[in-house]
């Protein structure tokens, strides 16, 4: 019989004694999962200190902070997590390239790029990696190494981006790329993705940015002939501690790969 005001009132009221006993108990923080059909229920508890913390697919999650000093709770989501694949051919030392049909900016609009993305919750980068280079160009790639890493503030939704370069080897050569997608693909001299990406640099206001540094210095690794296969931090599964999910990568330098890959999984899970 209690309309929409009335049921309001009603859950306020529970909500009071529930934060009482709470903050009884000697706690500071109240959590509260609000289901979208029963988001009526949000304005009682903002009343009440509540704020959002984050929100995903049907509920949102609120946090009420009940002592009066700020919150050390840290927000949810403070990055995103992509992965470009360096897909490289080390005998003609051509590299796979794509071009965006909607680039994310007005000035890398029209330029080469390596394939890549975001990894999914859950997905190991380089099964990231290899998924995403296949999804846009058709080809079939295996991670080698995370050659660099970038880490830029202020990127999709406020969010910082943490972006890996993988050099990746192919498994196979014919393109078949997502036309949605991708408006070009090739296999081009690696000398000739550097200078694609100066020039997109120079758009970009910068004097190299970071496909280029990267580039530049792979460019420099094949012009000395060096073993590629040292270049980068490698990459091997390792034993979730626990109470985590499993699937932990474990990232160390190439010179140091052979100390670590030989710990038993016991040992590495601490």
């Amino acid at each position: 019989g209690e309309g929409p005001v009335g049921c309001a009132d009603s859950f306020g009221a529970k909500l009071d004694v529930v934060i009482d006993e709470i903050r009884e108990a000697g706690r500071q923080g109240v959590w509260m999962r609000v289901p979208i059909a029963q988001a009526a229920a949000i304005p009682a508890a903002a009343a009440r200190g509540f704020r959002y913390h984050h929100a995903e697919g049907d509920s949102a999650m609120l946090l009420a902070w009940l002592p009066p000093s700020a919150s050390p709770v840290p927000d949810f989501a403070t990055h995103v997590i992509g992965v470009g694949g360096m897909v490289l051919d080390e005998a003609s030392h051509e590299v796979l390239v794509v071009k965006e049909r909607v680039a994310a900016t007005s000035t890398s609009q029209g330029s080469w790029k390596l394939p890549g993305g975001l990894v999914d919750l859950g997905e190991e980068f380089a099964d990231g990696a290899a998924r995403e280079v296949l999804e846009e160009t058709g080809v079939r790639a295996a991670f080698r190494a995370i050659l660099a890493a970038r880490h830029q503030h202020g990127a999709a939704f406020g969010r910082d981006d943490l972006y890996m370069i993988c050099l990746m080897a192919p498994l196979t050569t014919e393109i078949d790329f997502d036309p949605h997608e991708i408006s070009d693909c090739r296999w081009i001299p690696l000398s000739e993705y550097y200078d694609a990406t100066r020039a997109t640099s120079k758009r970009q206001g910068v004097e190299e940015n970071f496909n280029a540094f990267v580039v530049r210095n792979v460019l420099a690794a094949c012009e000395r002939g060096d073993d590629l296969g040292r270049l980068g931090f490698g990459s091997r599964e390792m034993g979730s501690p626990v109470g985590y999910q499993k699937g932990v990568t474990g990232l160390t330098s190439k010179p140091t790969y052979r100390i670590y890959s030989g710990l038993s999984r016991r040992t590495a899970s601490i």
